[in-house]
């Protein structure tokens, strides 16, 4: 039954399990304008996309990005190998075939393919093809997504803004045109390394050792950045920060943001009104062993 409602309701494919286990899936759709972010998991299985399906297909095409896991592509009359990290370039208009061969995990973007052939010349060369894990654009994309997924829903501007920042790292990751790759990297790049910074702030403010050099080495599993560009973000963290200071104000912010979550815990409650019960029989016990030392007679006054 869930083979069926999650293959031709929400996914539109047909979905051939592969071995006796049950089939799992589990799926997060987001929405921002134009584009699609789903990410999830499912268990092995042939994922068919047909004539059929395609009969209701935008005009668009999927960035296919395996995260945990075993997988081929088939489109085209090319056979893709999918490697964790490594981003396929999936056509929306022609048929194709996913196979999921052990449990695993994935982000798919589904992209307009007339805003995004705008800025990459040659888009449908692209197609049945796989970006590389080491694509440094790729790497500020995915940790983009992942980011966008753990913060939730957004208004309107914000969305209509992650959109364009996402069709800016999808074209650098594909192969953009000059004037698309100049404005992507002031534009989309510089935003996604900017929420790449604030995210491991929030990963990372524990540590002790926590410092713009720091930061740089970590973002570098996303995109080169040298300790100087983490420092030059200071008026970014500071214009997109709600108290408006620099990156230090990032930090005091998620310090503060953390104490609040805490507090409003359910056992950390029972804990403090504990605490205010002790602290208030203690209180009480004090005064009136201050009491009875006040009223006991000098030994010395006879």
């Amino acid at each position: 039954m869930w083979r069926e409602l999650y293959g031709r309701s929400i996914a539109n494919v047909d979905i051939e399990t592969i071995g006796d286990e049950p089939f799992h899936a589990s799926v997060t759709f987001q929405g921002l304008p134009g584009v699609g972010l789903v990410t999830g998991s499912r268990s092995p299985a042939h994922y068919h996309v047909t004539r059929q399906h395609l009969a209701r297909a935008r005009d668009g095409f999927g960035l296919s990005m395996l995260m945990s896991g075993a997988a081929t592509t088939r489109q085209l009359g090319r056979e893709i190998i999918c490697r964790p990290g490594a981003a396929s370039v999936i056509s929306g208009t022609d048929p194709s075939v996913n196979t999921m061969h052990s449990l695993g995990s994935f982000i798919t973007i589904v992209l307009p393919r007339p805003e995004v052939s705008a800025l990459v010349p040659d888009l449908g060369a692209a197609y049945a093809r796989q970006i590389p894990a080491d694509n440094g654009a790729l790497r500020l994309l995915i940790r983009y997504v992942q980011t966008l997924h753990e913060n939730g829903p957004l208004d309107a501007g914000p969305a209509k803004a992650a959109a364009s920042h996402i069709f800016d790292l999808a074209a650098l990751a594909i192969g953009a045109n000059a004037d698309a790759a100049h404005e992507a990297r002031h534009r989309g790049v510089a935003a996604a390394r900017l929420q790449s910074i604030k995210a491991e702030i929030r990963e990372c403010l524990g540590d002790g050792d926590l410092s713009a050099a720091t930061l740089a080495l970590a973002a570098r599993r996303d995109a080169a950045l040298r300790p100087e560009a983490v420092r030059t973000r200071r008026h970014d963290l500071s214009s997109s920060s709600p108290a408006g200071s620099s990156a230090p104000c990032t930090c005091c912010e998620t310090r503060i943001l953390r104490h609040r979550r805490s507090a409003r815990s359910p056992s950390n409650v029972a804990s403090a009104n504990c605490h205010i019960s002790i602290a208030r029989s203690s209180a009480r016990m004090t005064r009136h062993r201050r009491t009875s030392v006040t009223r006991r007679p000098y030994a010395g006054a006879r």
